[in-house]
C-alpha cells in the first residue's frame, strides 16, 4: 500500500519526488502547477463552444433557423477542447 501511496505522489511531503531511472519525477501538486494559460484559454474557448452550442441547439428545438445543425457540432468540439484545455500537460526531462 506504501509503495502505491508513493508512486502516486501521496508521500506527505509536497518535495519528496519518487525515484525512477535516475531521475526524480516532481510530486503530483507539481505537476498540477505547470498547467500553462494557453491550455487555460482551449478550456476556455471550449466551453464557450459548449454553450453556445446547447443554447443554439435548444432555440433550435423551438424555431427553425438556418444553420441550427452547426449548434451539434458546437457542442461536440466545445467537449473536446474542454477535455484537452483540462488535461494535465507532459512533462518531459
Amino acid at each position: 500500500m506504501a509503495a502505491k501511496r508513493i508512486a502516486e505522489g501521496r508521500t506527505g511531503s509536497p518535495t519528496r519526488g519518487l525515484v525512477v531511472g535516475g531521475r526524480s519525477d516532481p510530486p503530483k501538486r507539481y505537476l498540477a502547477s505547470v498547467r500553462s494559460a494557453p491550455m487555460h484559454r482551449v478550456a476556455a474557448l471550449g466551453a464557450a463552444l459548449l454553450v453556445a452550442g446547447l443554447v443554439g441547439y435548444t432555440v433550435g428545438i423551438e424555431t427553425a433557423y438556418p444553420g441550427r445543425s452547426f449548434s451539434v457540432t458546437a457542442v461536440m468540439v466545445g467537449i473536446g477542447l474542454l477535455a484537452v484545455g483540462r488535461s494535465a500537460p507532459e512533462v518531459t526531462p
